[in-house]
């Protein structure tokens, strides 16, 4: 097929002068070709990236799994102190409610009839 210099490739327009699309096109496509192949060498980097990331993101989710045991177990043993904390103030309570009763009863008193 005869190339026709005066019509543009694009849009089929006459050119009054001759074009130089082609060249522009071939040399676009050249450096084109030269980033695809920078890409495709680069690519196998790339690919152990993300595996390096993934395997870091798995070791993270294992480590977060141990740090929400820790946690839970962490609070089981404060809810256990509160409640031990919650029975020593009762016996403070009773112990001290024992001993009014001690101080505040007359012991010379003969209470028997």
């Amino acid at each position: 097929m005869k190339k026709n210099h005066k019509h543009c490739p694009v849009c089929n327009s006459l050119n009054k002068k001759e074009s130089n699309f082609d060249a522009v096109i071939k040399k676009s496509l050249e450096n084109l070709e030269h980033k695809l192949d920078g890409v495709g060498r680069s690519k196998p980097r790339v690919r152990l990236y993300v595996g390096q990331l993934e395997k870091e993101k798995s070791d993270l989710v294992l480590r977060l799994k141990r740090v929400k045991l820790s946690i839970n177990k962490i609070r089981e043993m404060d809810h256990e102190l509160v409640q031990y904390a919650d029975l020593n103030i009762q016996r403070a309570r009773v112990a001290g409610k024992v001993s009014l009763y001690i101080e505040s009863v007359d012991w010379n008193k003969d209470t028997s009839n």
